[in-house]
Parts: structure tokens; C-alpha cells; sequence
């Protein structure tokens, strides 16, 4: 897979909109480092040519991140802290729903429908419970295990990481 300007824009624009403080994608021999934190991180500097990020203010505003072979220093973010959801203390009975791509995550399967899950809901283990998009690929995914909805953790429209905790549900 060959990566586009337009495509390495898109992925840019959906890392500043997020609270990553670190991107790498490994694309069929094409690398992409991205970092808001600042002289981000040696080892990725083999890339082919033409896969580096263009630089900040052409894609982003001039606190996006960079890619580390472009030389420039990005602007550290603001505390993801303070914008996080709320933590939760794990259950050990209860099983956490992880993300399967790095995407933006989604609770209806479009605007103007209801959430696939609310907390408390009862779902089987093949049911949709989220919309993962990943560059206007949409994939849904099912809970995995038949069991109550309780905790919903990712906030919708918010960019979620492979393996991120999503949901957590109470198996039955």
C-alpha cells in the first residue's frame, strides 16, 4: 500500500484531533512517525522516500506534530489529562472490550441513529457494539462474549489506539 499525501494528511489531522502523544504506522514498507512530544523518537528514520509527513503548517496547525526525519521540533500538547475519560477501577469479573484497529471510535452506526449499546444493555457475543474508522473504512465490532454492558470507557468521535479498553462488560 502506497501512501498518498492526501491519505498522510488525513492520518495527521486525526492524530492532532486526538490525545496520542506518539504515531507509528508501518504500511507495506512505508513508515510514518509522528510525535507531539518534543525530539520524538530515533529508529524510524529509514523510511522510503516521499512517506515523511509535510510539515506542520502546510497539513495541520503549528502545534501538529511532525514527522522526526522533517528535523522539526513539535510543540508538546496540552495534558491529556485533563481531557481524558474518567478512569475506572478494573473489576476483575468483568471483561474488558478492546479496540482491534487504531481508529476513531463510534457508538451509532451513523449520525442519526441510536447507540448500537448503552450501559446496562444485555448483548450477545456477535453483536456490534461500536464502529471503529479508519480512513473512511468503517468496521464494526462485536462484543466477543455474551454478557451486560457496564462501563462504556471511549468517548464517541474520540481516536482510539489498537488495544485500547473500549467497554467492559459482565460475561454471563
Amino acid at each position: 500500500m502506497e501512501l498518498r499525501q492526501d491519505d498522510i494528511a488525513e492520518i495527521v489531522r486525526i492524530f492532532n484531533d486526538s490525545e496520542l502523544q506518539e504515531l507509528r504506522l508501518d504500511l507495506g514498507g512505508n513508515r510514518l512517525y509522528l510525535s507531539k512530544q518534543a525530539g520524538g523518537v530515533a529508529g524510524w528514520d529509514a523510511a522510503p522516500a516521499g512517506v515523511a509527513a509535510a510539515p506542520a503548517p502546510v497539513m495541520a496547525p503549528p502545534a501538529a506534530a511532525a514527522s522526526s526525519r522533517t528535523g522539526a521540533t513539535p510543540t508538546p500538547a496540552p495534558d491529556a489529562a485533563a481531557h481524558a475519560a474518567p478512569a475506572s477501577v478494573p473489576d476483575s469479573n468483568l471483561v474488558d472490550l478492546t479496540s482491534p484497529l487504531l481508529g476513531v471510535f463510534y457508538r451509532r452506526p451513523s449520525p442519526d441513529k441510536p447507540a448500537f449499546v448503552e450501559v446496562g444493555n444485555e448483548v450477545t457475543a456477535d453483536e456490534p457494539v461500536c464502529i471503529i474508522d479508519v480512513m473512511k473504512m468503517f468496521s464494526k465490532v462485536p462484543a466477543g462474549r455474551a454478557g451486560r454492558v457496564v462501563e462504556i470507557l471511549a468517548q464517541d468521535g474520540q481516536l482510539v489506539e489498537h488495544g485500547q479498553v473500549l467497554m467492559r462488560l459482565e460475561p454471563r
